[in-house]
């Protein structure tokens, strides 16, 4: 919601130095319009991981690989909430390192030891 310029000029400078407080940071990136912002934060050398989250109604995480691709290509890390029908092509998409996932429709110990072992498979 709020431009480029304005982004740049009035939060890109307070988000670095939050950064530079911590070891450890996450920036939560909410929404399509937000993407526009993705460039300036991936050079904030201080961040560590982005959460996308694409909204309601943009599709399933499984549709935006790119973003997570750039992100990590950034050497970020990224959250992502996934399907547990996605699974697969997360991890054929996108490298371990630097991933933390929520799996919805894990609803049994089966299902999560089935889970666990494919993603220590992961590379």
């Amino acid at each position: 919601m709020i431009s480029v310029d304005n982004f740049n000029e009035f939060f890109l400078e307070g988000i670095r130095e939050e950064c530079s407080f911590t070891d450890a940071n996450i920036f939560h990136l909410d929404g399509k319009g937000s993407l526009k912002h993705l460039d300036a934060l991936l050079e904030i050398e201080k961040l560590n991981t982005v959460q996308w989250v694409y909204g309601a109604g943009q599709g399933r995480a499984s549709d935006w690989i790119p973003v997570y691709r750039k992100v990590q290509a950034a050497g970020k890390g990224v959250q992502i909430s996934i399907g547990l029908d996605e699974l697969d092509t997360i991890m054929q998409n996108l490298h371990p390192e630097g991933v933390f996932l929520y799996i919805g429709g894990i609803d049994d110990e089966e299902t999560a030891n089935t889970v666990i072992s494919r993603v220590s498979k992961w590379k």
